[in-house]
């Protein structure tokens, strides 16, 4: 954009959807890292990219994901029913804060609803 306008234009990277707002860049010394929104009302789930296909691939939380895997976000909000594949792959680059690239965008069918997982019985 630079060579174009003739000087630097500031800018941040987002990672907005029709199903919510999901990061924002939080540091202007990385560039394709956006840190995900944990408290905007978005159930986050991660599929490994190599099952998206699987009739019941592995569904994981925040908390167990790898760094450097590519994964496929699953999202539902704090009231629904169903996980939605939106189509992006992300891989995570930081665990502390959460911070992603999309690695993927739009790379997956769409057209399947995940079923939420139960809580487990007290």
């Amino acid at each position: 954009m630079e060579a174009t306008i003739g000087k630097k234009i500031d800018s941040i990277e987002l990672f907005p959807a029709s199903e919510g707002f999901f990061a924002y860049q939080d540091s202007a010394d990385r560039k394709r890292h956006v840190a995900l929104i944990l408290n905007a009302g978005i159930f986050y789930e991660f599929v490994p990219a190599d099952e998206i296909h699987n009739e019941n691939p592995t569904r994981l939380t925040i908390g167990q994901v790898e760094l450097g895997k590519n994964y496929a976000l699953i999202v539902s909000n704090n009231v629904g029913l169903w996980g939605y594949n939106i189509g992006d792959m992300v891989q995570f680059v930081s665990k502390a804060p959460y911070r992603v690239i999309v690695s993927a965008a739009s790379s997956i069918s769409t057209s399947r609803l995940w079923r939420t997982r139960r809580l487990p019985k007290k």
